[in-house]
């Protein structure tokens, strides 16, 4: 009895991890986050440089921002399914669409404003 008890301890240890490639995906989707985390850090210390008499109030409206728009992205992803990873792809595809968009749009604006 004690035998067939450690055995079934061991194979609930290795049931977890059936495929190796998942532990190195998982190691790439942790190294791309560690880079997300340095990248939203500094692009909001470098928008909050441009109105230091306001920072309280940028960091405000950049926390507001952030957090309606991801309120508003999660239901759709929820929606269109969860036994797939495509809805997330679209989303942020979308996303990063939108951002290239505001990026272009405020580039244009600098741009005319400057000359």
């Amino acid at each position: 009895m004690r035998i067939r008890q450690i055995s079934t301890c061991h194979e609930a240890r290795s049931s977890h991890v059936k495929d190796p490639l998942s532990i190195h995906a998982l190691g790439l989707v942790a190294i791309g986050f560690l880079g997300l985390g340095q990248v939203f850090t500094t692009a909001t210390a470098l928008a909050l440089e441009r109105v230091p008499y306001a920072a309280g109030t940028g960091s405000a409206v950049l926390g507001t921002v952030q957090s309606a728009f991801g309120a508003a992205v999660a239901p759709l992803m929820g929606i269109t399914g969860g036994h797939t990873v495509v809805p997330l792809f679209l989303g942020m595809t979308a996303c990063a669409l939108i951002a290239v968009l505001a990026l272009l749009l405020t580039r244009h604006r600098g741009a005319a404003t400057a000359s």
